[in-house]
């Protein structure tokens, strides 16, 4: 915009935004955490969208020859419809995270759906009453434009006319870039490892590292049994378990119980290695416990509770990675299945391991659920405040296909899912949505005056400044997230700026393509090229 009140108007937005967010959070007793840290960031990306819009609207109608009062008059009347649905489904996408098990997860989709609302209340109240207020800019007044401005409207008319010209090759162009990207979905990992946010030079992840090689582990798998723990057939059960379990080479000695009564029972036959064997009987099993309290017994604590009614196996798991742990937990199910299925007992996994596994799984169902739900109340709101069931899809098909290639992207570079690059999928809901309903929305608007050719043209250039200036900004910043020592940021970073690039590009160039092919599915191929 070349002038400080294109600067400082998206800022306020953005300000009053985060900070009316953070102090409901504050009020509701919410903490911060690793997910929605990463909240006021995405307010900035998507809520300064909405003032850039409007501003460079408002410029444009003052180039056209508007007073001030018109200025604003009409750009709420254009721009400010787009804005609305654009705000509106972002909102309906963030809020569609409730549908997650994760309870980070629905507090994050509230919490960002309530900041992109006050963003865009902000936009459509709080700015245009400024703009009243505010002289005209010198430089829009003097009806020129900057060099800066003139460079940019020359590229996007570069790519109009490509798009034009050249729209079946921009749609094979994008269809095998889709393709690329969907094969390499299924490589994608996911990675529920705090420790793994670490980089491998840093003294927590070093630290994390000795332990694991010299302790044969750091993290545990934990089983617990309940039921009769003096039956000698369940602790012949509990014995078996243990040693084969060993026996995979996943997890170090498994300790429980077991392990107690056959020290004890050695240690009451004159330490003899060869009665370091479970007791025989009920009535033995119960008397060495009963020895185990009356010598304090904090020992037998850790693995036995005081009515002998539930017992703990705890393994040392010496890889933690996803597969490991998948792998792990279907062995323990293969010998609850071999010794305990004859038994009066309950037998269950849990642990570290197993939550973080369980997490992995709610992270993945989670974001099918969500994405899901987020692409179908898109289609509906786009479809309800444009009466345009080719802007609905052509919207949805954008923002799928960002998604995708972000997806793809991820599982051809090796980077897992987790719970800071799950958030990708939200920022291109919210970018891939918001850039493809200005774009329809001014192509509509110039329907009403051109043919569809020029009416791409105008809509790519006009609005193709402030996704531009939009997208630009925003990538300039996550670009410093690259220097951070905090692998995930870094993933974080590089992600949000290739999600912003594809966004922007399909919603620039893709969406136009599909508009134009299909005005020439319905009147002709003659037609459409004659205009």
């Amino acid at each position: 915009f070349r002038n400080l009140r294109g600067v400082i108007l998206p800022f306020i937005t953005v300000l009053i935004s985060v900070v009316w967010t953070l102090g409901l959070m504050g009020m509701l007793g919410k903490q911060l955490s690793p997910l929605n840290a990463v909240m006021p960031v995405l307010l900035v990306s998507l809520g300064s969208a909405y003032g850039i819009y409007m501003i460079a609207r408002y410029n444009d109608e003052l180039l056209e020859g508007a007073d001030r009062e018109k200025a604003v008059s009409q750009t709420l009347k254009s721009v400010g419809i787009s804005v609305f649905l654009a705000g509106t489904t972002t909102i309906a996408g963030f809020a569609s995270n409730v549908s997650s098990s994760i309870t980070l997860m629905k507090d994050f989709g509230l919490f960002t759906a309530y900041g992109v609302l006050v963003a865009l209340l902000i936009s459509l109240t709080f700015i245009p009453a400024l703009l009243l207020l505010l002289p005209v800019p010198k430089k829009v007044a003097a009806k020129g434009g900057n060099g800066q401005d003139r460079t940019l409207a020359k590229v996007l008319g570069r790519i109009a006319h490509l798009v034009v010209a050249k729209k079946r090759s921009v749609l094979v162009t994008m269809a095998v870039i889709l393709v690329i990207a969907v094969l390499g979905i299924p490589q994608l990992s996911t990675d529920s490892n705090f420790f793994n946010f670490f980089a491998d030079d840093t003294a927590p992840k070093i630290a994390y590292e000795m332990v694991k090689d010299k302790f044969s582990g750091s993290e545990s798998v934990e089983i617990v049994i309940t039921g009769d723990l003096l039956d000698p057939d369940v602790l012949h059960a509990m014995e078996n378990l243990q040693t084969d379990l060993e026996q995979t080479g996943l997890v170090g000695r498994p300790q429980s119980i077991v392990n107690i009564l056959q020290r004890v029972n050695m240690a009451l036959n004159d330490g003899d290695p060869d009665f370091e064997v479970l007791p025989t009987t009920r009535q033995l099993a119960a008397q060495y416990l009963l020895l185990m309290e009356m010598s304090g017994g904090e020992m037998m604590e850790q693995f036995l509770t005081l009515d002998y009614g539930q017992a703990r196996i705890q393994a040392l798991v010496k890889d933690s990675s996803n597969e490991a742990t998948t792998r792990l937990f279907s062995e323990i199910d293969m010998l609850f299945a071999k010794y305990f299925a004859h038994l009066d007992v309950e037998v269950a996994q849990t642990g570290i391991v197993a939550l973080l596994d369980a997490l992995a799984s709610m992270i993945i169902e989670g974001q099918i659920s969500s994405l899901f739900m987020a692409l179908l109340t898109v289609f509906v709101i786009v479809l309800l405040l444009l009466r345009s069931w080719e802007g609905s899809l052509f919207s949805t098909v954008i923002v799928s296909s960002t998604i995708l290639i972000n997806f793809g992207v991820m599982g051809w570079l090796g980077i897992p899912l987790d719970i800071v690059t799950v958030l990708i999928s939200s920022i291109g809901v919210g970018v891939g949505v918001d850039y493809s309903i200005h774009i329809y929305t001014r192509y509509q608007e110039e329907r009403q005056k051109h043919d569809p050719a020029q009416s791409v043209t105008n809509a790519i250039i006009h609005t193709g400044k402030a996704i531009v200036t939009n997208a630009g900004s925003v990538i300039a910043g996550f670009l410093i997230l690259l220097l951070s020592s905090f692998p995930p940021f870094r993933y974080f970073g590089s992600l949000v700026t290739m999600t912003m690039f594809v966004a922007s590009a399909s919603a620039l160039i893709v969406l136009p393509a599909l508009i134009l092919l299909r005005w020439e599915k319905k009147v002709g191929k003659g037609v459409v090229e004659q205009s």
